[in-house]
């Protein structure tokens, strides 16, 4: 789980700064075809839904999970429809909303990614506490304790903490 959800988020980093530098180029008349700009953002938005879906069914919490699928579809939506708003000299402001709105998508999924890797580093490292606490032999012996001879007491020896 841990593996995908790290070669995903590489994908979804390199699609992002591939999809800034053509929406630059696209933005300052650098390149007319808009196309590798629509089918990156959608294969973008799919890398995206895909780490929401892990954290979904992975994370005890599912609020971000649930946030970023929306918001994956909002930006997919956004991006298709954002030539037919604000048309003319104003046409800027729809631009920046449309790259804060897809830096935000690139945030949720980092924040998704990282939650599901600590997750699963935290659930490994109990289940190593938890096989060594039960592996530890535990030994048990009645002796006299010094301050009241005719009171038993009983002394627990532990194995050493190996943290």
């Amino acid at each position: 789980m841990t593996r995908l959800t790290t070669i995903l988020i590489m994908i979804a980093r390199l699609l992002g700064v591939a999809q800034i530098l053509t929406g630059f180029a696209f933005w300052f008349g650098w390149m007319r075809n808009t196309s590798p700009h629509f089918g990156m953002g959608s294969l973008l938005v799919l890398v995206v839904w895909i780490i929401a879906l892990i954290g979904l069914f992975a994370l005890p919490k599912r609020g971000v999970a649930l946030v970023t699928l929306f918001w994956g579809g909002m930006v997919l939506w956004f991006g298709m429809a954002q030539t037919t708003f604000l048309l003319g000299s104003a046409h800027w402001v729809i631009r920046v909303a449309h790259l804060l709105v897809g830096l935000s998508m690139l945030g949720l999924a980092e924040s998704i990614a990282k939650a599901v890797k600590t997750h699963a580093a935290v659930r490994a490292a109990v289940g190593v506490l938890l096989l060594a606490s039960l592996a530890a032999p535990i030994h048990a012996q009645e002796r006299q304790c010094n301050d009241a001879a005719a009171q038993q007491c009983m002394t627990v020896y532990a194995a050493s903490n190996p943290f």
